[in-house]
């Protein structure tokens, strides 16, 4: 097994573009990324590293990026290789801010890096994704309709982002995340005599596509908005092209039961560190 680097993320998806396509699903926010810093999107920053862990006959069976602000995520990879990505990643970029990675990789690497340094590792959550290739439509009769988001609401979906940042903590300000999605045509609406809850498209790269940032404001919960708003986005993008529809949630989070109901199942999961330094 070797580790192989590469100099930009052009070269790194010239390399594992294919492997990682195998598995858009999983992939998708690891693809996704690396496809916006190749076309030069503002919202990635360096420093960047960017691997891929080849067998004996030149094959990746493994990949992993770093950026800001999303810090390092690491896919599939034989434990015997994270000596030699922490020695890399520290070596590119320095002790990463973040860590995300199959449980045991993520713990072995925070372990390593707090060994080595004077930042000290702390798990954050444990995040699962959840794929949906046809939608279990919600028993209740939810009233109001899906729309996209519209610009005279850039106070509420900014207001609705900080609170969603209170409520679960993220390495990305919550609010300019739902305003660009916003201006980018991603952001939609469930809509019941005004807004209700509010959801977001990402990962448009590959065969599917991501929803993330479902937010209802608590005077709106446990009415059937959440799970109208996500079944409808969902089956939308279903009906219009995408092969599946995946969604990432934290462990134990009672959205969890939720997109369950609506036939989302588990597929992989993944466990969040972060570097105090």
């Amino acid at each position: 097994l070797k580790l192989v680097t590469f100099e930009d993320a052009d070269h790194f998806l010239g390399r594992c573009e294919s492997w990682l396509l195998e598995r858009s699903d999983i992939h998708n926010a690891t693809y996704s990324s690396a496809a916006l810093i190749a076309r030069g999107s503002p919202v990635f920053k360096g420093p960047y590293w960017f691997g891929a862990i080849e067998n004996d006959n030149g094959d990746v069976i493994g990949c992993g990026t770093h950026n800001l602000p999303d810090g390092l995520w690491i896919l599939e990879t034989p434990e015997n290789m994270l000596d030699t990505i922490h020695r890399s990643v520290v070596d590119a970029v320095g002790v990463p801010h973040r860590i995300m990675a199959p449980q045991n990789a993520a713990k072995w690497l925070a372990e390593r890096c707090s060994e080595t340094s004077k930042a000290r590792g702390r798990f954050q959550a444990r995040w699962h994704t959840y794929r949906l290739d046809k939608v279990i439509w919600p028993v209740k009769d939810v009233p109001g309709e899906l729309r996209k988001g519209r610009i005279e609401e850039e106070d509420l979906i900014a207001r609705w982002g900080r609170a969603f940042g209170e409520e679960h903590p993220a390495p990305v300000d919550v609010a300019d995340f739902m305003l660009r999605k916003l201006s980018e045509g991603d952001l939609y609406v469930w809509d019941n005599s005004g807004a209700k809850t509010i959801l977001s498209l990402s990962g448009h790269e590959g065969k599917g596509i991501r929803i993330s940032g479902v937010y209802t404001p608590p005077e709106f919960r446990h009415r059937g908005y959440t799970s109208a708003a996500v079944a409808a986005l969902s089956h939308a993008r279903l009906s219009n092209g995408s092969k599946f529809v995946v969604l990432n949630v934290t462990d134990g989070n009672p959205a969890e039961g939720l997109y369950q109901r609506l036939g989302y199942r588990l597929i992989g999961s993944r466990d969040c560190f972060l570097m105090d330094k």
